[in-house]
């Protein structure tokens, strides 16, 4: 099998895009439920963990970019 079909089979299965959705749901809901809390927050310091919460994007794993990346690549996006 060469190095592309085998490329190519592993987006089909749908692992990867199903990956991918399932983190950006999870980051989504969190950061609807900090915009609700940005908004009565008065305290500086809880302030500060909210917008690093949102700044760092926890729940995103670090190979999400690049399983992003190559199915752009894979599907010529990019």
């Amino acid at each position: 099998m060469t190095e592309k079909k085998k490329f190519s089979a592993f987006f089909f299965t749908g692992d990867a895009s199903q990956r991918l959705l399932d983190s950006f749901t999870r980051e989504l809901s969190l950061k609807e439920r900090l915009v609700t809390e940005f908004t009565y927050c008065k305290n500086r310091d809880q302030l500060m963990v909210y917008l690093s919460l949102w700044l760092h994007e926890p729940l995103l794993h670090d190979d999400d970019g690049v399983l992003l990346e190559s199915m752009l690549i894979e599907t010529e996006l990019r």
